[in-house]
């Protein structure tokens, strides 16, 4: 009795190629199958394609399923779906890079980047406004380095709430 060729399958009995074909040893004249071999030659594959054994028998056929393992598409909204299982196929309407976003989500991106803005200017204008505070208190003039940062900082801040302002509709 000769050595005969087997195909191997993973836990899920999907064919794993082997580099090397796999030749079972016989023994008082049966054949060694490995585990999670079989003895019928998968199906030949195109890309994006898989063999799925059909049952656990050795000698079971195969069924021809979609692969796309790996594979990282995009929905029209931007939704990313990663595949990572045999059988599952990308979304209709799917793109493989990310769309450009949205109006509203710009809109929204550069509204979080406003507040940052306007919170570090407060952080800014904490010190020279105490310096002001102080000196007024004390029935002196304040600084003109105080007054001079405080306005900037004001006239800046101005102008990231007039902006914050054009995109609340759009936000």
């Amino acid at each position: 009795m000769q050595p005969i060729q087997v195909y191997q399958t993973d836990a899920q009995g999907i064919y794993v190629p082997s580099a090397e074909p796999i030749m079972t040893d016989v023994l008082d004249g049966h054949h060694l199958i490995p585990a999670g071999c079989k003895t019928t030659a998968p199906p030949t594959l195109t890309e994006r394609q898989a063999a799925r054994s059909l049952s656990a028998s050795v000698d079971a056929g195969w069924e021809v399923v979609p692969d796309w393992r790996g594979y990282t598409c995009y929905t029209p909204d931007g939704q990313r779906h990663d595949i990572t299982e045999v059988g599952v196929e990308p979304p209709l309407g799917h793109s493989p890079t990310k769309p450009p976003p949205t109006p509203k989500q710009l809109a929204e991106h550069r509204e979080a980047e406003i507040k940052a803005e306007l919170a570090q200017i407060d952080a800014d204008g904490a010190r020279p406004a105490r310096e002001i505070s102080i000196a007024l208190a004390a029935g002196s003039a304040p600084s003109a380095a105080a007054v001079n940062k405080v306005t900037t900082l004001e006239a800046a801040a101005q102008l990231l709430r007039a902006e914050l302002a054009t995109l609340v509709g759009v936000a």
